[in-house]
């Protein structure tokens, strides 16, 4: 959990920020509502589903983020 309304995509957004590059993100979440989902994809951030396996993770990296 975040302070206050902060949300994970808003604090890979500052990295890509401070570092000005778009940074690959994998978002991992337990609320998936729609608007979480749609504003991951509007952001460039894959998305996961809590509760996950090393198995998921891994294969997360290996296809959106290895790529970069």
């Amino acid at each position: 959990r975040l302070e206050d309304e902060e949300n994970g995509i808003d604090v890979v957004n500052a990295i890509r920020s401070q570092f000005n590059t778009n940074i690959p993100a994998i978002i991992i979440t337990g609320e998936m509502i729609e608007t979480i989902r749609e504003e991951a994809e509007a952001n460039s951030c894959y998305i996961l589903q809590k509760p996950i396996n090393s198995f998921q993770l891994i294969d997360a990296i290996n296809n959106h983020l290895v790529c970069y």
